[in-house]
């Protein structure tokens, strides 16, 4: 390789020649011309571009105009074998470790002068002192990594002796340009760092897209798949009652196809289930985000309980403020929200614990000094002052859950003004080895004694997975506070719509 030997000066290294001709290259005839198939040097220059790069090459002419030499090389340790990243009035680009003058640099671990190689008997005899034309001058630095690694040198050669010794102050010159060297092939580590994390953000984000694509065709699919015979089950089951619904139809019969019913319903809420995670989880399930009247949702929802038995309309109870407030939401997506919080809080609960909701600005923390009605749900008008002290109580602990912060404070990950609601109870609370993975998929609530069902669980375990995706996808944050033996409360942040 022949490098362009101008200088950053506007001469030339071999512009020393008082008018006459330019001295011949250098030959480094050795290991031929071809480059080696790998580089040695990981990993400092892990990927770096064999072919000569300007950064590279004007610093062998900068160390070569120092000198006042005709020729300089930059080179890289590839096992036996010189690597010449750059050369100026040199032929070739690989020379042997054992012949190269470098190799006694390498050994001493620090810079090397010959000033006539023919009266050194280190190098007499060598073909690059042999040769012609042959090595007289030789000035090298060797490149040395933080980690204390030699992955190189860079040298100064010329084909005449110089008489004159080397000072001090050039060859501290040449060390520093051997750190220009070791800075550049820092630099283009880090942009190959840097390529390859894009690469593997890019393959990432590739595989996450194709594993949501999958996942909600795999749920679709076998959601399907399952409803079919479903419906049909349900369907015979329906037909199946009608005929035994006959005076000599047994006791036994009957059962059987409650039985039937009750696994149908709920493998058709496991499935709806299913289904909806899967949309949340691939994006594809969309909110329509609008000012939504948080009160009158809220109110509706604790309303909608009416379908539940009379006893557990009596302990569910409201604090709610005089004038409306609005968050950017989706009506549809928080009605299933409180529907699946309020119907846990009451399903998870015994008669004679108490359910609250409560709606709130994060900056009011609810008492009974608040400017605020207690409603009843079920109509009397009766308020508890227990009730009213529940979730206060369980606002002292610490929250936990996606949202929650560090501390028992309601700051949440929204930084704009916020709309809080509050689920709480003082039911049995929820058991501490659960709490962590509690808005996980399949997370299910311990088995509640009183079930009507032997056997039966405390759901599908998907409920507080959908919720917490609805929640985030309003742009919201949920965290919960609970201990055993006091209770549970959940805490939605939704962002608020400032009136002007």
């Amino acid at each position: 390789m022949i490098a362009d030997s101008s200088t950053p000066f506007g001469g030339n290294p071999r512009d020393n020649t008082n008018g006459q001709d330019a001295p011949p290259n250098i030959v480094f005839a050795s290991a031929g011309d071809q480059l080696p198939d790998k580089l040695g040097t990981e990993p400092v220059v892990a990927g770096l571009d064999p072919a000569p790069e300007h950064a590279f090459d004007r610093i062998a002419e900068l160390a070569a105009h120092l000198f006042q030499t005709p020729s300089a090389f930059i080179s890289l340790i590839n096992d036996d074998y010189l690597w010449f990243k750059a050369a100026i009035g040199i032929d070739g680009r690989v020379c042997p470790l054992e012949t190269s003058f470098c190799s006694h640099a390498f050994s001493a671990r620090d810079t090397l002068v010959v000033e006539d190689a023919t009266q050194d008997e280190r190098f007499a005899d060598n073909p690059l002192v042999t040769a012609t034309p042959g090595i007289r001058f030789y000035a090298g630095a060797p490149l040395i990594t933080d980690d204390g690694q030699i992955i190189g040198s860079i040298c100064v050669l010329d084909t005449n002796p110089h008489d004159a010794p080397v000072s001090d102050v050039k060859m501290q010159h040449l060390v520093d340009l051997a750190q220009v060297v070791m800075d550049e092939l820092e630099l283009r580590r880090e942009l190959k760092r840097g390529e390859q994390r894009e690469r593997e953000l890019r393959e990432a984000r590739n595989n996450a897209e194709s594993a949501k694509e999958a996942m909600s065709q795999f749920f679709a699919g076998i959601t399907h798949d399952l409803r079919t015979p479903l419906t049909q089950i349900l369907l015979f089951n329906d037909l199946l009652e009608r005929v035994l619904d006959q005076p000599n139809a047994s006791a036994a019969d009957t059962d059987y196809t409650t039985k039937i019913r009750t696994a149908g319903t709920r493998m058709n809420m496991l499935i709806t289930s299913l289904l909806e995670l899967a949309e949340l989880r691939s994006g594809r399930f969309e909110l329509e985000l609008e000012p939504v009247n948080v009160l009158e949702v809220v109110r509706e929802a604790c309303e909608g309980i009416e379908i539940l038995s009379e006893s557990d309309i009596d302990r569910l109870s409201m604090r709610l403020p005089d004038a409306p407030l609005f968050a950017r939401a989706d009506s549809s997506a928080l009605t299933r929200v409180l529907d699946n919080l309020i119907g846990n809080a009451i399903k998870h609960t015994d008669p004679d614990d108490k359910v609250q909701v409560c709606l709130r600005l994060p900056e009011s923390r609810g008492g009974e000094n608040d400017a605020t009605d207690t409603l009843d749900v079920s109509g009397d008008g009766v308020s508890d002052a227990d009730d009213v002290a529940l979730a206060p109580n369980l606002r002292s602990l610490p929250a936990r859950g996606p949202g929650a912060p560090d501390s028992s404070s309601e700051t949440t990950h929204i930084d704009a003004p916020s709309i809080l609601i509050e689920i709480a109870d003082n039911g049995p609370g929820i058991p501490a080895d659960l709490v962590d993975t509690l808005f996980d998929p399949y997370t299910r609530g311990p088995q509640r004694a009183s079930s009507d069902n032997e056997g039966s669980s405390s759901g599908v375990g998907l409920g507080l997975a959908i919720t917490s995706d609805l929640v985030h996808a309003m742009d919201g944050a949920i965290h919960v506070h609970t201990k055993e033996g006091l209770g549970t409360c959940f805490h939605i942040h939704l962002p608020a719509v400032l009136e002007d």
